[in-house]
């Protein structure tokens, strides 16, 4: 089903409501001028900034303007559209307004509690259609027996300094292991665990060569000295 099935209704039921709120804008936004005790004869154009004069001394001429701003109609829209996010299990981007780079990435995922659990129903149907198309391409190419697995990445973004702390504090408690670290970060074990060897290795032959250097009372860069 689509992500409209449940609510369709909520869907028109706002655009009916905004659409209405709009047409009396348009209608009776602009104030009207009406006028009393007096005929639509007496009165006089001058023509200088559309001036009106009237011969009658107790005609009145006035404004006819709204009594409301729709706060009412803005209200109801306001509802409607926060149910259609409720119903829907989406996630209403104006409960961040003007709270970007102030939630935490544990407040993050409660508020967009029901948007994941939504988007994990989801991983779960389309995943076992993609496993079987990706075990069947498999098969066509000559590969039989394998099954894939899905990695799923994160639906949210996260603050990396959070994440590199509660990855420090796991690995203090002795939680977990360095490899696994770097595999939630994304990073292959065995590549960095060879890069940070060879750099380990660049560091002591450096040190090794500075070290002779000084010993045989030449310059680092291989000159001996004068004296």
């Amino acid at each position: 089903m689509t992500d409209l099935e449940d609510i369709t209704g909520i869907n028109d039921a706002i655009n009916f409501s905004a659409s209405n709120t709009g047409r009396i804008l348009k209608i009776h936004a602009h104030p009207k001028t009406v006028g009393t005790g007096f005929t639509a004869g007496e009165l006089q154009d001058t023509s200088i900034d559309a001036f009106w004069t009237i011969p009658n001394a107790e005609a009145r001429v006035q404004n006819l303007e709204m009594q409301s701003d729709l706060g009412a109609a803005q209200t109801f829209v306001e509802s409607l559209r926060m149910a259609f996010w409720t119903v829907g299990r989406g996630l209403d981007m104006s409960v961040f307004r003007d709270k970007i780079g102030q939630v935490t990435n544990f407040a993050l995922r409660v508020l967009a509690h029901r948007a994941l659990t939504k988007n994990g129903d989801k991983r779960v149907l389309y995943g076992a259609a993609l496993m079987t198309i990706n075990q069947h391409l498999l098969e066509m190419a000559g590969f039989d027996g394998f099954i894939t697995s899905i990695k799923w990445p994160d639906a949210l973004p996260m603050d990396a300094k959070e994440v590199v702390f509660e990855q420090q504090f796991e690995r203090t408690a002795g939680l977990v292991s360095k490899q696994t670290l770097a595999e939630e970060r994304g990073r292959s074990w065995l590549v960095e665990q060879q890069r940070m060897e060879d750099e380990a290795q660049a560091g002591m032959n450096l040190g090794q060569f500075l070290v002779e250097q000084f010993d045989r009372g030449g310059s680092v860069d291989g000159d001996e000295n004068d004296e």
